[in-house]
């Protein structure tokens, strides 16, 4: 009879190991020219290099994320990430041949968070896209619990964001749909991925940009907060507070930030430099640093009011521009890895 207690808890203890030493695998984020309703496969030394097989679709999480869960034979486990097939497998930041993702797996349960950077099939745009490849929609539908709202977020990751394991200041920037894509800009997109790719290309630390899209019709609402009987207003603290309670703890959580104060930026132009110059003002212990473009032209007397006294001992650094040709020199600046002085 002891023998026989003895297996059966031998085997509810093994069954116990196999049941919680698994492999989690998160994505984080896919690009932004992924098809909608596309299936994310992985495929690795675990199934054969099997880059269609069913069993292996990665579950949606919401916020733009996925995942699965593994129990690969202890060793190295290698694998990739396809839409279903090897002609839509990932790619590299530049669209082009993505090295074989590698892991040591010691039979102890482990996550692993990655995003993908592109498809192969799809380089890193779209077909009218001006968008690098290793830019990325976080989520099409962000939640926004101060506004009770939803939001398009997009995600920049340097170049060597998959091949180090750095971690990176941020850059936080309105009006979003301008900064990466011609296709969904205003006027023209501002190339922030073509600068910071550049920037990196000459030796530059690199920075993650997390750009929020406008609201649209509360555009001037949310980049306001006082309201203005001609241009509306308002919900600026309530937008601020989003981007400091919500989305940058995410952010932190979820990708490899420097989420220290000295390695967080605010940045925008016209309504966004507003609520951008607004922010550094009011929450000096969360951005230090601004890029703040020409603000708004019709509020510049509410503009002129914006006072603060810098806490003691925090240095803050704010860079104003009125030509498009000192983007790039300004985003340098606030992208710096560099501790404030």
């Amino acid at each position: 009879m002891k023998k026989l207690l003895s297996s059966i808890c031998l085997l509810l203890f093994c069954a116990q190991a196999v049941l919680f030493s698994q492999l989690t695998i998160v994505v984080t984020a896919i690009p932004g020219n992924t098809p909608p309703g596309s299936s994310i496969y992985i495929a690795g030394t675990f199934n054969n290099w099997n880059a269609g097989d069913a069993t292996k679709i990665l579950t949606p999480m919401g916020n733009g994320q996925f995942s699965i869960v593994l129990t690969p034979a202890v060793g190295t486990v290698k694998f990739k990430f396809t839409r279903g097939g090897w002609p839509s497998v990932e790619g590299n930041a530049n669209g082009s041949f993505q090295p074989d993702h590698e892991t040591t797996y010691n039979g102890q349960p482990k996550t692993i968070q990655l995003p993908i950077l592109s498809w192969e099939d799809l380089g890193g745009s779209g077909s009218n896209s001006t968008a690098a490849a290793n830019v990325q929609i976080m989520d099409n539908d962000f939640y926004i619990p101060q506004l009770n709202r939803n939001r398009r977020i997009w995600l920049y990751l340097p170049p060597d964001y998959a091949t180090t394991t750095k971690s990176y200041p941020v850059l936080y920037m309105q009006d979003a749909q301008n900064l990466f894509d011609a296709e969904t800009s205003f006027s023209g997109e501002w190339e922030v991925d073509e600068s910071l790719n550049e920037l990196h290309q000459q030796g530059d630390y690199g920075c993650i940009v997390v750009g929020i899209d406008n609201g649209g019709v509360d555009r001037l609402n949310e980049y306001s907060p006082w309201i203005n009987a001609q241009y509306g207003g308002g919900q600026g603290d309530e937008y601020i507070e989003f981007l400091v309670s919500t989305l940058k703890p995410y952010i932190d959580a979820n990708y490899r930030t420097l989420p220290g104060r000295n390695t967080t930026g605010i940045m925008g132009s016209s309504m966004g430099g507003l609520i951008s110059m607004y922010g550094f003002s009011e929450r000096q212990d969360i951005f230090p640093k601004a890029g703040i473009f020409p603000p708004h032209s019709g509020l510049r007397a509410t503009i002129r009011s914006i006072t603060w006294q810098p806490t003691p001992n925090r240095a803050l650094r704010g860079y104003t521009s009125l030509q498009a040709a000192k983007n790039r020199l300004l985003l340098n600046r606030i992208c710096c890895k560099s501790p404030m002085p």
